[in-house]
Parts: C-alpha cells; structure tokens; sequence
C-alpha cells in the first residue's frame, strides 16, 4: 500500500518499481497534486496488479490498511513527523521505506528504512516485514501523542528558523524555554 499527496517529493515511482520488482499488488491513494507527475510516473503503470484507487476517505483508507501487508514509505524529502506512516503503523501495518519518509527518531522493528533513496534498496525491507506483527506496529503508534508531535514540530521549527532569525544569544534563552515546554507540555494549554 502507499498514501499520500502524488508529488515528485513523494515518490510514488519507487513503489510501483518495488512492487512491480515483487511481482505484488499496489494499491495507491492520495490526492494528485502533480497531474503532470502522475500522468508520467503513474498512470501507465496502472493496470491489475498497480492501482489508483483516488483520494479516499479516511474510513476508505483504514479499509485498504486492514487488507495491506505493508506500507511503502517513499518521500524523498524529509518528513517532520509522517502522519499517513502513523495511521498505517495504527492500523497494524508495518512501515518499509527511505528514512526521509519517516522521523529519525522512529526506531522500531515495525519501521523499516533504508537512508539510500534507491528504491532497490526497499526489496529486502518488503520480504523482512513479512514476519511483523500487526499488534507490534499498533503498540510502537500509540505510544504517539499531541505532546510528542507538538515537541517534534517546535524542534523543526527551531532547527530550521531561529538560526536565521535571531542571534546565538537569543538561541540560548529558546533552548531553556523549550526544555521547560518539552517537560511540562501542560504550558501550552
């Protein structure tokens, strides 16, 4: 299975080769985003074995999920906290993909990742997801929450943004103001 927004930087492409390469089903869901990405990468490869099944619901969505033996995580950019990978690990399957397409902190025998961008490199990912527990993937999701997502979020946002903007000085007072964030979230409210 793969979800998501159909983009170049979500790298439909690799699924459908690892697929193909497998010789297994495909079912793809998201929203085209790149009609032009699509109707190049995608839609000639669309036949009974790879397929488009449309922007689902999310009722839709845990459908497919209970019916996938696993979840092909693809982008190539770096996720801040990959939301679709979560509701599949939710939903008892395993997530096989590039290390972009995941948090770096998701270390889990039911995340399975690759830092090549070689899809590959996903092949023997698939064949080792085999023996992964659906109740395995579920445990490592909830343990997932507002307070980790939201303490994920501010980091990205410091790494990315307060260098640029202020100075190391001000970075230092930030860096106790998140410690105090990070450890009382209930500040928040």
């Amino acid at each position: 299975m793969w979800s998501a927004r159909i983009n170049e930087e979500k790298n439909v492409a690799a699924a459908i080769c690892v697929a193909k390469h497998l010789q297994l089903p495909l079912k793809i869901a998201g929203r085209i985003a790149d009609q032009y990405y699509f109707d190049k990468n995608v839609k000639p490869h669309l036949n009974s074995q790879i397929q488009y099944v449309g922007h689902v619901t999310q009722r839709e969505l845990s459908s497919l999920a209970k019916k996938a033996s696993a979840y092909l995580a693809t982008a190539t950019w770096q996720e801040p906290f990959g939301l679709a990978a979560l509701e599949m690990l939710a939903s008892g399957v395993p997530v096989v993909g590039f290390s972009t397409a995941v948090p770096p902190d998701w270390e889990h025998e039911g995340v399975l990742t690759t830092a090549s961008l070689r899809w590959q490199d996903l092949v023997e990912l698939v064949r080792k997801s085999n023996v992964i527990g659906p109740d395995t993937c579920a445990a490592f999701a909830s343990n997932m929450n507002i307070q980790n997502m939201t303490s994920n979020y501010i980091k990205l946002y410091r790494e990315a943004l307060l260098p640029q903007v202020i100075g190391e000085e001000a970075m230092l007072a930030d860096d106790r103001v998140f410690q105090v964030v990070s450890q009382h979230p209930q500040t928040l409210k």
